[in-house]
């Protein structure tokens, strides 16, 4: 019975439908395999790299854009107007108007001068029970009771990340040196980060959230500098190409090693490809804003044929190939 309603729904392959026959022993079942050929030989894989020589070609500057305000109409139409002023600064100073962005504005609600308020209080509730119970006449702190939290002081932010970039100059080195200090003290005395834009608290304001400030912040992110002025250089097609071409060489030769060892000789490529290695050290990762407004490390930058340092001198990237033979 079963067999007649397997033959009926003809649901089974012709592979199927022959080793269902084996099993009532009437046919061999075929069994599915790769080349023979293929599998006596086996194959070798290598993996081979060739280092390629780029000149830095531009300069990266990222950083954090903070302006604050009681109310967050105002601080979204201070940070705009601030955001103005700093385009024209930047194309005053030789930037490349077309690498000049800012990233759509964050607007957060919070304590100023505090990350985390939640963590923070939590913190400045343990310090002060701390310091009554090792001195149980001292005077009880509003901010910090449990029981009589005074309402804080809160402010709204408005921050963005910004990059610009400058091209360097390919007959000047000493320019390209200096280029960096340039654009540092401009930010300063321009007040690009926004300083300028900063709520005052007055004196009962900042006595509240002094004990804040001063217990152990925490935050789930790495923190970022504000400020990073970077060299960069790219992997240029051209030169790539005539990286994997030598990497290619240097895995032919080093296969055809392997193979002779094992007393075989490579009979052609199964599978090739090609990654390479980014270049991006630990302290130069990829920065974002953080759900506070503050600047956090991000995933690192994944183009792979972009290296960017701290220093002007030239970079190098590796070129990796990797190559999987046959072998007879």
């Amino acid at each position: 019975m079963l067999f007649s309603k397997l033959i009926r729904t003809r649901r089974l392959s012709k592979v199927g439908m022959n080793c269902f026959f084996a099993l009532l022993g009437i046919i061999p079942c075929p069994v599915l395999a790769q080349d023979p050929q293929m599998s006596r030989g086996g194959t070798v894989s290598v993996t081979t790299a060739q280092d390629v020589v780029v000149v830095p070609s531009k300069l990266r500057l990222t950083m954090l854009v903070k302006v604050e305000s009681r109310d967050s109409k105002r601080a979204l139409q201070t940070f705009h107007e601030h955001q103005e002023r700093v385009t024209n600064e930047l194309n005053s100073l030789g930037a490349i108007p077309s690498s000049v962005e800012f990233s759509k504005p964050m607007i957060n609600f919070g304590i100023p001068g505090v990350d985390d308020p939640e963590f923070a209080r939590k913190q400045a509730r343990q310090q002060a029970a701390q310091m009554r119970n090792l001195n149980p006449q001292r005077a009880r702190l509003p901010a910090l009771d449990t029981d009589e939290e005074p309402e804080l002081p809160s402010i709204y932010t408005a921050s963005s990340k910004l990059t610009a970039e400058w091209a360097l100059d390919e007959n000047s080195d000493d320019a390209n040196l200096l280029l960096p200090s340039t654009i540092r003290s401009a930010i300063q005395q321009n007040d690009f980060k926004g300083k300028n834009h900063k709520v005052v608290l007055n004196p009962e304001e900042q006595q509240l959230i002094l004990p804040l400030m001063g217990s152990l912040s925490y935050s789930s992110s790495i923190r970022a500098p504000d400020i990073q002025l970077v060299y960069v250089a790219r992997l240029s097609e051209a030169q790539e190409e005539e990286a994997m071409k030598q990497a290619i060489k240097k895995g032919q030769t080093q296969a055809a090693m392997l193979a002779r060892a094992m007393g075989k000789r490579l009979a052609g490529v199964r599978s090739i490809s090609s990654t390479t290695p980014l270049q991006l050290p630990s302290t130069l990762r990829n920065v974002e804003i953080g759900p506070n407004g503050q600047m956090v490390a991000g995933n690192a930058r994944r183009d792979s044929r972009e290296s960017i340092q701290e220093d002007a001198s030239n970079h190098t990237l590796p070129v990796a190939i990797s190559i999987q033979f046959e072998m007879e």
